[in-house]
């Protein structure tokens, strides 16, 4: 089993949904991203663009 790490970084759009501190496995990271995706559509922004770093083990 390998394990997916993702971190988001501090540059690019603020999220109040994001801590940008501690590392998300990819399912925590994807349900985080739809829920920001539903926001912003409610929200009816245009899509927004956040750096993150992604770590998997056992390369």
């Amino acid at each position: 089993m390998r394990k997916l790490l993702i971190r988001f970084k501090d540059d690019g759009d603020y999220f109040r949904e994001i801590d940008e501190e501690r590392n998300y496995f990819f399912t925590e990271a994807e349900e985080i991203i739809n829920r920001i995706r539903d926001r912003l559509t409610k929200e009816k922004r245009a899509d927004s663009t956040k750096s993150f770093e992604f770590w998997m083990a056992n390369v």
